[in-house]
């Protein structure tokens, strides 16, 4: 049982122009890929959003939202999921990370703290923003980062308060890297032949 009240949004809203067709919906799990990402993070958050602007994105019982800042990626989702939630921490995840797990984020909510902007996974040296925690005060350093023209989340994070949180990437015996995304139909393909057939 958590101790604190997180609400989470999943970042569907990418132009996929890698993929070459809309990867939130490619066949995953029995599902797809937005799907899953939706299904994983629902058991730790009161409630869950999606953020993007594609009405394919629709399901039935979950609220999507716009960007409200629009054209800066990730970015723009987050502080839209933010300004959604406003006065609670939100976890953010991508919907093209496969292997994700319920492992994983138990990990992160373990790290959570309220002192902190943002609670964020690293792996191998990399920061990975796109499955995080991100507390309320970390809205009004988005907006000072815009203000000044900075829209790189990697940027961003550089002014914020961070805990970190180191992840090995054999954590809980899982080869591969939790935070591998599928950017084009090669990684896809790949990803099919590996695991499913």
């Amino acid at each position: 049982m958590m101790s604190f009240q997180l609400f989470g949004a999943v970042l569907s809203g990418g132009k996929s122009s890698r993929m070459g067709s809309d990867k939130a919906l490619l066949p995953w799990a029995n599902s797809n890929f937005l799907h899953s990402a939706i299904h994983l993070i629902k058991p730790f958050c009161k409630k869950v959003i999606i953020c993007s602007a594609n009405p394919n994105h629709d399901i039935d019982g979950e609220i999507r939202i716009h960007d409200i800042v629009p054209s800066h990626g990730p970015v723009s989702g987050i502080i839209s999921a933010l300004s959604f939630f406003s006065e609670y921490p939100v976890l953010i995840v991508a919907c093209d990370m496969p292997f994700l797990s319920k492992m994983v984020i138990i990990e992160l909510c373990k790290n959570y703290h309220s002192k902190y902007d943002a609670i964020v996974f690293v792996e191998q040296g990399e920061r990975e923003p796109l499955c995080s925690i991100y507390n309320p005060t970390s809205l009004l350093k988005f907006q000072k980062s815009f203000d000044s023209g900075v829209y790189k989340l990697q940027e961003i994070l550089n002014g914020m308060d961070v805990k970190y949180v180191m992840l090995k990437r054999n954590f809980n015996n899982f080869s591969e890297s939790y935070f591998r995304n599928v950017n084009t139909m090669d990684d896809y393909k790949q990803l099919i032949e590996k695991y499913y057939e």
